[in-house]
């Protein structure tokens, strides 16, 4: 016999509900359990751990959010390990973008030859689309990657050089070659990028060294250097310095900390970067630019707008472009547009922070772009295309009888008609192209086409992208010899030497020798006058010191136990966002 049911009475249904209640007054809705700090920041590292297989737990030890790993050794079944490792709650990574599988060394072991590169993020990430050079991604040797890392995509490459040996002959020159293809694609890329890996050579050995710097890229040890004055260490075996973490201006102005680790892995320290998130570098201030209006076809004003003292003239402006434009609209109601009003408005530009997220490099039989720049446009209808080619596999399918989702069909094609980049619509834009077939439709079917009709479509709009992309090409190089014919001086400018660095930044910086440590007074005299803020710490050999403060040559700290004589003692502050910049200009 089963128990007797027990009946919920109106005063324990009250009691429960005032308790839940009273926990509910308990409970801090959105905030975690663990507030994290006041400003989000993210870390970037390097690694050579000499092969992955068994320390999968030791990478994922290390506290850093993206991390570019040379020398995996990662065959095609040791990657899909690494993932699976990844899946688990316990650990910090959740992606993996390898490069191409490293062949394996024995059919007994799931070790691959010396080599493989891949990138370990906790952010969401993906592979850019690189026109690849032949067989260079098949050397295992190079990678890209995009990161949605605090608001911005941050573009980066990690590479590993040919070592010097009988095994690989030419081996500088192999490595120039990649580095040198590696540069050219991040400086394609919108977004702050940045260049790392164990290149096998010195720093003073490498070709790419120079126009890195003539880019104003900057090394992590030597920003390091130049900022807190802490040395540079030696990454290979303690021994040499090959393993390099080059950051853009962009994530320059961001950079916070920099630590280096030599005990994680055997053989080559761990480098990991600290940078401020947010997206000010990637700030515009722009004027707004009305779209024309066919002046002609409105009626003029029925009134004068008078300018006379006392009158604000910037009112006044602004009251005479309003009626006129008002005036406009009532006199072409079809042809008006909002973009069309707006003028006289605007005292000051407006603030737009904007961030890109990277075209996907795509599977192997999917279409590629031919254009690498920065163009909204061209990202919206390239992604366009490769829906329609999505759908032609679909169609495809279907004709085949392989059981394909009838829904997926539905969805994708009604994904392709909402499809942004095209003017005003897609179905609109579709009589109105340049490339026409006399197999083409005459108009956007509104349900699913047939298999004949979907490839052609595609045709279609594969070429218009193709010609687009062309005339972004051209028009990047036409701008460059417009800029040559109206400015003669131009190309000794190109000739020329490196000039100072524009002002993208302001660098406050203090740098002076410690002559003397005074153990009585708690401070060090340095070897020339100096202005000092006081609310900055100031960085003796790679260590920050709060200022109690300063006086000409003297500064007071909370402690000299630890400070030598002839130490370097540094003080900078980046200033990166715009307003700041123009700020202080004014």
């Amino acid at each position: 016999m089963h128990p007797p049911k027990r009946r919920v009475t109106p005063g324990i249904f009250r009691s429960i509900r005032a308790l839940f209640a009273i926990l509910l007054t308990l409970t801090r809705v959105g905030e975690a359990k663990v507030p994290g700090p006041a400003e989000n920041t993210w870390t970037l590292g390097i690694c050579n751990p000499s092969g992955l297989q068994g320390k999968h737990h030791v990478l994922g030890s290390v506290a850093t959010d993206i991390m570019a790993i040379s020398e995996t050794h990662l065959t095609k079944q040791a990657t899909t390990a690494l993932r699976t490792h990844f899946r688990s709650p316990q650990t910090r990574f959740k992606h993996v973008l390898a490069g191409a599988p490293v062949t394996q060394r024995t059919s007994a072991n799931n070790a691959g030859l010396y080599s493989g590169v891949a990138f370990a993020s906790t952010f969401p990430c993906r592979t850019i689309a690189t026109a690849w050079p032949p067989d260079l991604y098949e050397t295992d040797r190079l990678q890209f990657g995009a990161f949605f890392a605090q608001g911005t995509w941050v573009t980066g490459a990690v590479a590993y050089g040919y070592p010097e040996g009988r095994t690989h002959l030419n081996a500088h020159q192999k490595t120039t070659n990649m580095l040198d293809f590696a540069f050219q694609r991040l400086s394609m890329q919108p977004g702050p990028p940045f260049f790392a890996g164990d290149w096998n050579f010195a720093i003073d050995t490498l070709d790419i060294v120079p126009q890195l710097r003539a880019a104003r890229w900057v090394e992590a040890q030597d920003h390091f250097l130049a900022v807190t004055g802490a040395p540079i260490q030696l990454t290979c075996k303690q021994a040499t310095r090959k393993d390099f973490l080059w950051i853009s201006p962009e994530l320059a102005r961001g950079f916070l900390d920099l630590h280096i680790h030599h005990d994680v892995f055997a053989d080559h320290s761990v480098l990991l970067a600290t940078f401020v998130g947010g997206s000010s570098h990637l700030e515009r201030f722009v004027w707004p630019c009305p779209k024309p209006v066919s002046w002609a076809q409105a009626q003029s004003l029925s009134a004068e707008v008078d300018f006379c003292s006392p009158l604000d003239p910037t009112e006044q402006y602004a009251q005479l472009w309003s009626q006129k434009e008002a005036v406009a609209q009532a006199s072409l109601p079809h042809l008006w547009h909002s973009s069309m009003q707006g003028r006289g408005q605007q005292t000051k530009p407006l603030r737009i922070v904007g961030s890109q997220a990277p075209i996907k490099q795509g599977r192997s039989h999917d279409v590629q772009p031919a254009f690498f720049g920065l163009s909204a446009l061209h990202a919206k209808q390239f992604k366009q295309l490769r829906r329609l080619q999505n759908y032609c596999r679909w169609v495809d399918n279907r004709v085949l009888g392989l059981g394909s989702d009838v829904l997926h069909g539905v969805c994708l094609w009604n994904s392709i008609l909402r499809a942004p980049g095209f003017a005003p619509t897609f179905s609109a834009w579709w009589p109105t192209r340049l490339y026409v077939s006399p197999l083409d439709p005459d108009n956007m079917p509104q349900h699913g086409p047939c298999s004949a009709v979907a490839h052609q479509i595609y045709e279609a709009v594969l070429a218009e992208v193709r010609l687009f992309e062309q005339r972004l090409i051209q028009a990047k190089a036409a701008h460059r010899a417009s800029c040559h014919e109206q400015d003669r001086q131009l190309v000794f400018r190109d000739v020329a030497r490196t000039p100072a660095e524009p002002v993208e930044t302001l660098l406050h910086k203090v740098e002076a020798k410690i002559i003397e440590v005074d153990d009585d007074e708690t401070a060090v005299v340095l070897d020339k006058p100096v202005e000092l803020k006081p609310q900055q710490p100031i960085w003796i050999s790679g260590k920050a010191h709060d200022v109690i403060h300063a006086d000409h040559d003297k500064v007071w700290l909370e402690d000299v136990a630890q400070i030598d004589v002839d130490s370097t003692a540094v003080q900078a502050n980046h200033v990166g966002d715009l307003q700041t910049i123009l700020e202080a200009f004014s």
